[in-house]
């Protein structure tokens, strides 16, 4: 009796020790199934960014935009390089197709920094001589681009290149010009010297970097041609190059 009643707990504790161990393995097998689970999902969301996935039609960002401008038509000017640009913005893009082309506007004010010689003929003395002349300006423009960009794919995980163009209209906030009489060592200033409104072409291209929590940092290089000329006595149009610095949130 005995004997059996052994063989009998055995047996019991032997199933419920299997039993044990079965539980055991499928509590290991949901934390091991639910851990690779959670560690997928904050991938995806790391990488699920709307600036490359498109979560949403837009975005938005700021920009800032350093170069030297140069003067397209030299005429009677002596200058190559005639001066300095910054600019400073807001960026707003829509998605048109896909992730990777965007219709892009915004709003920036700009400052334009020129200088360069000129030589006129003046009557002194009763004579015809040549006098040459050193004109400032500078300007500041509320600036308004509408363009496009294209984004390739992803390079790696965290990068994409991009080109972009765009027509930029500028309208005159504020501006001063003057011409210097390098002879007398006079100044004058040209009043209504500068023109109201201008019309610009702009490309270029460049790179973008994912940040933390979706946000992205751009650097690029532009070409920029003015269509008109900056000034209503004389046509002076200018080109500038220019290091472009974004950043999208």
């Amino acid at each position: 009796m005995k004997t059996l009643i052994s063989f009998f707990l055995t047996v019991l504790l032997i199933s419920f020790s299997t039993q044990i161990f079965a539980q055991d393995s499928k509590v290991e097998d949901n934390i091991s199934t639910t851990e690779k689970t959670e560690k997928e999902t904050s991938k995806k969301k790391k990488s699920d960014c709307r600036h490359y996935h498109a979560k949403t039609p837009y975005r938005l960002g700021l920009q800032l935009k350093t170069g030297i401008l140069q003067l397209q038509n030299l005429q009677e000017l002596r200058a190559d390089k005639a001066g300095t640009t910054y600019s400073f913005g807001l960026m707003a893009e829509r998605y048109i197709a896909g992730n990777n082309l965007t219709i892009q506007t915004g709003a920036e004010l700009t400052n334009e920094k020129m200088e360069y010689l000129r030589t006129e003929t003046i009557t002194s003395k009763g004579e015809e001589v040549d006098r040459e002349f050193v004109i400032h300006s500078s300007a500041n423009y509320l600036t308004i681009p509408i363009g496009i960009r294209y984004r390739t794919p992803l390079i790696g995980e965290h990068s994409k290149s991009f080109i972009s163009a765009s027509v930029d209209n500028s309208i005159l906030v504020l501006g001063m010009s003057s011409k210097k009489d390098n002879e007398r060592g006079t100044d004058q200033i040209l009043p209504k010297d500068l023109s109201r409104h201008n019309i610009g072409l702009t490309v270029g291209g460049g790179m973008e970097f994912a940040l933390p929590n979706c946000k992205i940092a751009s650097v690029g290089l532009q070409y920029k041609s003015n269509l008109k000329g900056t000034k209503t006595n004389e046509v002076v149009k200018t080109s500038t190059y220019q290091l472009q610095f974004g950043f999208y949130f």
